[in-house]
């Protein structure tokens, strides 16, 4: 009886935190179709005009550009640069180490206003602030602690016998880490780039304070829209974002590369 009552209670708050996740979605996707002037929802009928606006609007598409490129950039970097470092915290003895590993949690343990405030004086000494430059610095030195956490992670979960073994069949160490360990932490290398991307498109807080006139990201947009110009295109841009991350990530769930990665680090070992 106890074991059924529980399983009820699970079900039960397992669709309360779906609804309570899906319902914003819900709201934004029905308010993009409303063909009045103001955000509304329920909508009063189902219109395309908002979507059409945007898309023919060029400072819309400009920004979005300018999002889609950053998120194109700032991931990868940020990949590269977080694998090596989450490797170097998990698998190298030197001084520092202890606080390396700490400072890869100052995403999550600093406030993005106090980072935004820090990334103003730091680039205001390169003179990069209002520049692409300082943007795609600030998302790549911001995602970077996201893809060494996860990738150290992984790297936990990898018996450390398995490299000594590879090396003392006479593998070196970019094979080792080429055939054993990239394999292994394939996963947590692809959940890093995710929120790093994530993180790079749709990035305000700290935007606010580094961007200029010609540097409004897709972000800032819908934010300047929502204050002056509350209108239904705000919620279109919205939806376009929402679709374009879910497609992205049911993409790389149906590729199964993290599964892949992983079966080929267990063939090869």
């Amino acid at each position: 009886m106890r074991d059924r009552a529980f399983v009820v209670l699970t079900r039960a708050a397992g669709i309360l935190v779906l609804v309570f996740l899906l319902t914003p979605l819900v709201v934004v996707a029905g308010a993009s179709v409303n063909p009045g002037s103001f955000l509304t929802f329920p909508p009063t009928g189902i219109s395309l005009r908002w979507y059409e606006a945007i898309l023919s609007d060029r400072a819309w598409l400009s920004s979005f550009q300018l999002s889609l490129w950053l998120t194109a950039v700032a991931t990868p970097v940020a990949t590269v640069l977080g694998t090596f470092a989450g490797y170097a915290i998990t698998r190298w003895e030197y001084p520092g180490r202890g606080a390396l590993a700490l400072f890869m949690l100052s995403p999550l343990m600093v406030a993005e206003v106090l980072m935004g405030l820090a990334f103003l004086y730091y680039l205001t000494a390169f003179r990069l602030v209002g520049s692409v430059t300082g943007l795609l610095a600030a998302y790549v030195l911001v995602g970077v602690p996201y893809v060494a956490r996860t990738v150290a992670a992984s790297l936990e979960t990898l018996d450390p016998d398995l490299e000594v073994a590879a090396e003392s069949l006479g593998a070196s160490r970019w094979r080792r880490l080429r055939t054993v360990v990239l394999p292994h932490v394939l996963p947590g290398v692809l959940a890093g780039a995710t929120f790093t991307a994530v993180l790079a498109f749709g990035e305000l807080a700290i935007t606010l304070f580094i961007a200029g006139p010609s540097t409004t990201t897709l972000a800032m947009r819908i934010y300047t829209n929502v204050q002056f110009a509350a209108n239904p295109s705000v919620a279109a841009a919205a939806t376009v974002v929402i679709v374009l991350a879910v497609v992205a990530v049911l993409a790389l769930e149906r590729s199964g590369l993290a599964t892949r990665g992983q079966q080929i680090g267990r063939t090869r070992t």
